[in-house]
């Protein structure tokens, strides 16, 4: 017979494991597992240690809030990972310092800002930066967290309450790139049960007993209130996810009629092939769902959540809007009509280092719904930007880093100081020549990625990087050659020392 123990670790294993087949292709690389000390993380990190399948680094920040506590608590975190021969990157807010490895890394500059508004959302703001960083710097594969059921239910009623559209409903994935939650299907109960059942060291957090968080008094509150009014609430309150992932399909099916699909790869069509919005067929849809139509499309294309009210009520405007005209919907992104299309445009800002001819053909280009539309043939990129915040484009992350001379395959290091502040990323054309890395004479673009076998239908999807005078930096693939190579960088771009900051390349889509 089955032990109630033995069942919680088999359905852990079968849902990290599940997503883990799903969703990644990569064996090699490390994972990364957010560890605070609580019964959460500790018994995630019990189960993973024990599955010697995952190469883990365990990562654990210290937010000094708790004084001794907090010490507390990294302590029991070192300890467990010192027996079970485990690596750990600890950071400490209060030193503002992440302990050294010996190796040049993006974290060893990562300086934490004071504290603004809610404690909470800052501590999630500076985890997951301080996750994504470590990702960065050992290339790891993903990052486990400890989230489990009764957190999912949280999130849920916190949605609902704040007001968010019916398909925010969903609350967390099991994966959702870089993140596994191999918890999200159990409970606090059981989490508690396998700790008491396998001697799990582990130690509360005194905070989450005081609701002077909004979470927190969901929980120790209101919750417990509900058990005793509205007997199975939880399980009903689960089915709003449910809801909510229905609405999303009906948003996706009515979207995809009232849009039209640029596919990119020459495979099968996904949300990230650029789509223009053909305002005929969206204008024909019952008025209660032009706008959620409309934002499920621009969402699709950009990711972009951050709605208020006065965006929605400028979204509205498009019904109006004259061909040539835009309509603003956040800080990065307007929408211009084409004639029967509307197409979402990132916004280009002006370079004072470019001359006036040049500035001249990019306020033409823009006027004409052309360079920054996302279905442009280029797009600038200000290097001072993406300092702190990637840069996404046309399947490209860029980001400032620092150089590793191991890290080889699946991205592109350019020496930064060797840029100019702002680049354009187009597609290559006919004539463009450059002199790849390690050669001593130029060569034209299309020997090139003849060279490296990319297929004659997908060439024109090949991506240049340049600078205003069209010098290239360096030639981006439409897919990752055989070698792991995603492209190749111009010999004046090379990076000569350890240390030495770059701009980084990779793909944005973690499955290609």
């Amino acid at each position: 017979m089955t032990s109630r123990s033995e069942s919680f670790s088999s359905r852990l294993f079968s849902n990290a494991s599940e997503a883990l087949q799903k969703h990644c292709s990569r064996s090699k690389s490390p994972y990364i597992a957010g560890v605070s000390g609580g019964v959460d993380s500790m018994v995630m990190l019990h189960w993973l240690a024990m599955n010697e399948k995952y190469d883990l680094i365990v990562a654990h920040i210290n937010y000094g809030k708790r004084g001794e506590e907090s010490d507390s608590d990294e302590t029991l975190v070192r300890t467990f990972c010192s027996e079970h021969h485990i690596p750990i990157r600890v950071f400490d807010i209060r030193k503002d310092a992440l302990e050294s490895t010996g190796k040049h890394s993006a974290l060893s500059n990562y300086k934490v800002e004071a504290v603004t508004g809610n404690f909470q959302e800052h501590a999630r703001t500076i985890r997951f930066r301080f996750f994504h960083l470590l990702m960065e710097e050992i290339d790891a594969h993903a990052v486990f967290l400890a989230h489990h059921h009764d957190d999912q239910i949280e999130t849920i009623f916190q949605k609902i309450m704040r007001g968010a559209a019916v398909e925010r409903w969903q609350g967390m994935k099991s994966f959702d790139y870089p993140w596994i939650r191999p918890l999200l299907l159990l409970s606090k109960k059981d989490l508690l049960e396998y700790a008491v059942k396998h001697k799990v060291p582990f130690r509360t957090d005194s905070s989450n007993l005081k609701s002077i968080y909004a979470r927190n008094l969901i929980r120790n509150r209101v919750f417990p209130q509900f058990d005793s009014y509205y007997p199975g609430w939880k399980k009903n309150l689960m089915r709003m996810a449910g809801f909510g992932a229905i609405h999303q399909d009906l948003l996706d099916y009515t979207t995809d009629q009232v849009t039209e699909v640029r596919n990119r790869g020459g495979t099968a069509v996904t949300p990230r092939d650029f789509t223009k919005l053909k305002r005929s067929r969206w204008l024909e849809l019952p008025s209660s769902l032009k706008l959620p139509v409309a934002r499920n499309w621009i969402y699709r294309q950009t990711g972009f959540i951050g709605w208020s009210r006065g965006n929605v009520g400028r979204l509205a405007d498009l019904e109006h809007v004259q061909t040539g005209a835009s309509v603003s919907i956040s800080d990065h992104y307007y929408i211009m009509r084409d004639r029967d299309y509307f197409v979402i445009c990132l916004r280009a800002t002006e370079n004072k280092s470019i001359n006036d001819q040049t500035s001249a053909r990019f306020r033409e280009s823009a006027v004409q719904g052309k360079a920054i539309t996302a279905d442009t043939t280029q797009h600038q990129i200000q290097l001072d930007k993406i300092i702190d915040i990637p840069y996404k484009i046309w399947g490209c992350e860029f980001s400032e880093s620092i150089y590793l001379p191991e890290r080889v395959n699946g991205i592109l290091q350019l020496g930064r100081e060797s840029l100019p502040g702002t680049l354009i990323i187009r597609r290559w054309k006919k004539g463009d020549r450059f002199q790849p890395f390690g050669m001593t004479g130029s060569q034209s673009v299309a020997d090139h990625l003849a060279n490296r076998k990319i297929s004659a239908d997908q060439k024109k999807e090949a991506l240049v990087l340049v600078s205003f005078d069209e010098k290239i930096h360096a030639v981006i693939f439409p897919y990752t050659v055989e070698n792991g190579m995603i492209g190749t960088i111009a010999e004046h771009t090379r990076c000569h020392s350890p240390g030495q900051r770059i701009l980084l390349i990779k793909k944005s889509d973690y499955d290609k």
